[in-house]
């Protein structure tokens, strides 16, 4: 979800990376200011998707939509209005407060993940997933308990 925000908030122009989080802070009324360590690396990948083009203004980075990311964006058009909807009162009020929202999406990326690891078409020749996965598996699910009481 996250790529599609920050391509959302390129739509109005180029950005360097500070403008695109005070932008999403004040687009939200202060309810989410994504965090340099996650805005960078996802316009890192954005950058290498093709998906936006980044140039050198001054001493900043600076990045703007390329075709390829206005497609991306008009694929994705439901799932940025889900993202707004968090914040102008149109999304399930049982949700509560916006962050529960981007929990929901990253446990459906995470879900996403490890199911298109576990299809048996990307195993290769292999008949079956090897031993040690599930406990790789259990690991990752016992990390994640720990992480979700951190953050309560």
């Amino acid at each position: 979800m996250m790529r599609y925000v920050l391509l959302e908030a390129l739509r109005g122009g180029p950005k360097h990376g500070y403008e695109i989080i005070k932008w999403l802070d004040e687009q939200t009324g202060g309810a989410y200011a994504p965090s340099p360590g996650a805005v960078y690396p996802t316009l890192q990948l954005l950058e290498d998707l093709g998906f936006v083009l980044a140039g050198q203004e001054d001493d900043r980075r600076v990045y703007a939509l390329t075709d390829t990311g206005r497609n991306a964006l008009g694929e994705h058009a439901e799932a940025i209005q889900h993202f707004w909807a968090r914040f102008s009162g149109a999304a399930d009020p049982g949700m509560g407060r916006p962050e529960f929202g981007f929990v929901q999406d990253e446990l459906r990326e995470l879900t996403r993940t490890v199911w298109v690891r576990c299809d048996p078409r990307s195993l290769g020749a292999m008949t079956r997933p090897p031993a040690k996965s599930g406990r790789r598996w259990s690991d990752v699910r016992t990390t994640c308990a720990r992480s979700s009481r951190v953050m309560r």
